[in-house]
């Protein structure tokens, strides 16, 4: 099992991670003082490991209660919200008591939330169930509920308190899900450039059928969480230098959103959302040809795909970019979309300390209609009469 410190700002988040290692976890816990532990899951993960962490739980005698909430990203929601907090408060929770998330990114936010809430901030573990939580929601103290129909506008700070992995309940999740944790590597990878861009690489050129092992997903977790430390260490709050991390995200959430509930996972999402960013960004000349190619080709090894969607798919698409959550970072400007863009690998376009630049609407739109295209299956011809 690994064992490291993720230092977000000043704070350092202790982080155990590794395969078929409950045992060493529950022992993690057991160090915590606190009077009861509340136990977050969704619907997916108590169906799939529910019996097993509590089964643990209760070898350890260690004193709990459970709040399973639906699965999915359209629950992520005040009302949903409200459910946990009623549980937290009538389950007789106090300032001791800690929170234990045990899902994925959705679970993560909103418990994460509710623990943040409560008391103005009670304590959190984090245990994620799939390969994109356990390298991207839990290595950073936001916390949020979607809102109108908007990704994550509504939300507060609150770090964890460690952050905890057995791989082993990733047995479950699906190649869909793999790839969708992949795809936050993959985009870290274009971020960062260098050694850590030449790993993923690696990673997706010899293992191209992405079925990779327990003790690798670990592997491939703690190099994930490594590498954002790097920025989020110098940027806690992220909203300066680590605005980088929402690369791909103004059009990939967008896209997220608008598509059927569970057709199309996080990092998915925002890989489309990279393709879209290197459109613009060669567009507007920031990025030459062949940066560009070298870029796409890293993404599309994914093999992404979006599913079939609906007539007025641009029109949400295009109305969700206009309310994204980076909004306010730079002023509004009439006719441009605020976007993270790079010039290539590795080098961020930096006309500010947020690393975003206005683009041009036109552009944008052509971006959108480009990888619409582009990943979107064609519909059946119809048979002849």
């Amino acid at each position: 099992m690994q064992t490291f410190n993720f230092h977000i700002g000043d704070q350092k988040i202790p982080c155990h991670i590794g395969y078929d290692c409950i045992e060493e976890l529950i022992e993690v816990i057991e160090g915590f003082q606190f009077d009861m532990l509340m136990v977050g899951f969704d619907e997916h993960s108590y169906y799939h490991h529910g019996e097993w962490l509590l089964s643990a739980l209760k070898k350890a005698d260690i004193p709990h209660f459970n709040c399973m909430i639906p699965a999915g990203e359209t629950n992520k929601t005040w009302k949903t919200l409200d459910y946990i907090l009623s549980t937290l408060i009538l389950g007789e929770c106090t300032r001791s008591t800690m929170v234990l998330a045990f899902g994925g990114g959705m679970v993560d936010n909103i418990f994460g939330m509710a623990a943040g809430l409560l008391y103005r901030g009670i304590r959190l573990i984090y245990f994620p169930t799939t390969f994109l939580s356990a390298h991207d929601s839990v290595t950073s103290q936001k916390q949020a509920v979607n809102h109108s129909g908007y990704k994550n506008i509504v939300g507060l700070y609150h770090p964890p308190s460690a952050i905890i992995c057995d791989t082993r309940v990733m047995s479950t999740i699906g190649s869909h899900n793999i790839k969708s944790g992949l795809a936050e590597l993959v985009k870290n990878g274009i971020i960062f450039g260098g050694e850590f861009h030449d790993a993923i690489d690696e990673k997706l050129t010899t293992n191209r059928e992405l079925d990779f092992s327990g003790g690798s997903l670990a592997k491939l977790i703690g190099l994930g969480i490594k590498a954002k430390q790097e920025i989020v260490k110098h940027d806690p709050r992220e909203k300066t230098i680590s605005v980088i991390l929402e690369y791909g995200h103004t059009i990939g959430h967008a896209i997220e959103l608008t598509c059927p509930d569970g057709e199309m996972t996080h990092g998915e999402a925002i890989a489309i959302g990279m393709l879209a960013a290197s459109f613009i960004a060669n567009k507007m000349h920031l990025m030459t040809d062949a940066d560009r190619k070298k870029h796409d080709e890293l993404i599309e090894k994914l093999d992404l795909q979006l599913p079939l969607l609906h007539d007025a798919a641009f029109d949400k698409i295009w109305e969700r970019v206009h309310k994204d959550n980076k909004r306010g970072y730079i002023p509004e400007r009439k006719g441009f979309v605020p976007m993270v863009l790079l010039k290539k690998i590795g080098e961020p376009h930096r006309r500010n300390v947020q690393g975003m630049e206005y683009a041009p609407e036109a552009i944008v739109e052509d971006a959108i209609h480009f990888v619409l295209s582009k990943f979107q299956p064609k519909p059946a011809p119809l048979m002849a009469s």
